[in-house]
Formats: structure tokens, C-alpha cells, sequence
């Protein structure tokens, strides 16, 4: 590549139009965020348009993220579908070009966001149902018998990695090293900084050991490719089913909801923080598992 040269760019800009200029301008913002999560926003930014245009309300407007977010819980979406929705009026507003919003009008739609999750009653943030490491065992015996592997191996993955089957659905059969001088281990990548002396993209991530099941994960990458994708057609809707199988097959606590794979996830959680004090446990669960805080963490088991 040749050296940087202000007056070869600017004759290059001079060239574009002003439509493909904030053509390009858009491009460059939906390269911060993956193919999904970009559908996905495409998709909660559409419905937003939509209601504003329903309500005479400019969408980029936080009148109309509020009004929306208070019609979507009102309507019994899940709190979830509304922290999409947010997160896809913050980018919404990013393509746009709008500054940066304000603090507070960030604590405002968070207030709201928290209401909507907990609903005054801190009970709430720990119904969900937490699978230990012997209801793990019962659930991979469980997809064995059905002659589900991939899936058993898959929740092996998600309890000892901690992480979102999101995640783990981009997971390779190279990521799984079985029998290394440092014993079985999966490796997690976290995320992609910008290095800004080699103006490269430099991937983070970090080894998690395996503690226990490693013969079940063996089978199921013996004889494939490092390159192939570990969970190859991966159906979310027959992992959670499982979930619910073993939930009611085998007597697991009525009282918690037992809605899938995150309560893999939660229950490793459980387990994790029995294990040492509460600075070295959040030491720990930073570089173990996917928390991008430690709010994350004690909501997910944590004290």
C-alpha cells in the first residue's frame, strides 16, 4: 500500500457524491457489530420506524424510545425484547450521524429497562432454573439416549465455558483441544481489539480447562475437521425442549423456570462461586467466563 497521501484522498472524496459518501459513512458503522447482531438490529430499528411513524414521533428521539419501551411491556413482551430494542435505537441514532447520547438520558431508558426485568421484587432476578454439574450429567446422558450428541456435547461446552450458546455456536472443532500438554481445554475468544501501531484488529481471548466429561467431547470431534463448526445446524428450540424434558422427567425445583440453555450457563455459575472467596471468585469469573461487568456476574448467582 502506498504512503498516506492527503491530496490522492482528497481527489478521491472530491469523486464521491455526498450519497456515497454517507453511504460509505454507514457501511464503516455496521462493520462495528457481527452479520446477526446487525439483522437483528435491522429488524427491532424497522419496528421502532414503524411505531414513530404511527405516533407522529421522530424515532431517533428518546420521547419515542420511552414511549416504545413502555408500550412493548405493556403489550407482555419479555425484558429482553426490550434491551434489544434499545440497543437498536443507540445504533439506530449512530447511523444517523446523532451525537453520542447523554448520561442521563442513558440512566432514564436503563431505569425503565430494570423496572421492566425485576418488577420490584428482587426475587425475580434469580427464578431461573440453576443446572449444578450433576443435573448437566443427567441432561447429557438424556441427549445420548435420544442420539442427540451434538447437543450433549454442546451443553458440555456451554456449562464449562460460561458462555452464551450464541457463542458457542461459532465455536470450531479447532477451538476444542483435547489431550495438550496443558490438559483438555476450549478456546474462547472474547473479542476483537484495535491495535493502533500495526492499524490491525487483534483477537483476545483465553483457554478455559475442562474439568470433566472429556471422552463424551472426544466422540464428538473424532475424525473432523479443525476448520468445520463444532455445532454444525444447531437448533435452539430442540436444546431448550431438552431442558424442559429433563426439568419435568426427572423432578427438577417446579419453582424455578427451567426455559433452556442460559440455565447451563447460570448454574456454572452457582458452582463457581462456592469455590472462593468473593475477590478472588470475581477475579475469576472475569477471566473465565463471557461477563462484560461485574453487575453481570452477581446477576447471573454471584454475591
Amino acid at each position: 500500500m502506498p504512503s498516506l497521501s492527503g491530496k490522492g484522498i482528497a481527489e478521491v472524496v472530491r469523486d464521491m457524491s455526498t450519497k456515497e459518501v454517507r453511504k460509505n459513512e454507514r457501511r464503516l458503522i455496521r462493520w462495528t457489530v457481527t452479520q446477526g447482531t446487525y439483522k437483528d438490529y435491522v429488524s427491532k430499528i424497522r419496528e421502532i420506524k414503524i411505531f414513530a411513524e404511527a405516533m407522529e414521533k421522530d424515532p431517533t428521539t428518546l420521547e419515542c424510545i420511552k414511549l416504545f419501551l413502555v408500550g412493548t411491556e405493556a403489550a407482555g413482551y419479555s425484558s429482553s425484547v426490550g434491551n434489544k430494542a434499545a440497543c437498536a435505537w443507540k445504533f439506530l441514532r449512530k447511523l444517523k450521524g446523532i451525537k453520542k447520547i447523554p448520561l442521563a438520558d442513558t440512566e432514564e431508558i436503563q431505569l425503565l429497562l430494570d423496572g421492566w426485568e425485576y418488577r420490584g421484587d428482587e426475587k425475580e432476578q434469580h427464578k431461573r432454573g440453576a443446572m449444578d454439574s450433576a443435573k448437566l450429567q443427567t441432561l447429557v446422558e438424556h441427549a445420548l439416549r435420544k442420539k442427540l450428541n451434538m447437543y450433549a456435547v454442546g451443553f458440555i461446552v456451554i456449562w464449562q465455558a460460561m458462555i452464551r450458546h450464541g457463542r458457542m455456536k461459532r465455536l470450531t472443532v479447532g477451538d476444542l483441544r483435547l489431550g495438550t500438554d496443558v490438559g483438555d481445554t476450549i478456546w474462547i475468544e472474547r473479542r476483537k481489539n484495535f491495535n493502533r501501531k500495526t492499524m490491525r484488529k487483534q483477537t483476545r481471548g483465553h483457554f478455559k480447562k475442562i474439568k470433566n466429561m472429556t471422552e463424551v467431547l472426544r466422540k464428538g470431534v473424532a475424525g473432523r475437521k479443525e476448520s468445520e463448526k463444532l455445532f454444525p445446524g444447531w437448533d435452539s428450540k430442540v436444546a431448550c425442549e431438552l431442558v424442559h424434558q429433563c426439568a419435568e422427567q426427572y423432578g427438577w425445583d417446579a419453582s424455578k423456570i427451567w426455559d433452556g440453555m442460559h440455565c447451563a450457563r447460570h448454574g456454572a455459575n452457582e458452582e463457581e462461586k462456592l469455590l472462593s472467596s468473593r475477590e478472588i471468585k470475581a477475579m475469576l469469573m472475569r477471566k473465565r467466563a463471557d461477563w462484560n461487568s461485574e453487575r453481570s456476574r452477581k446477576h447471573y448467582g454471584g454475591k
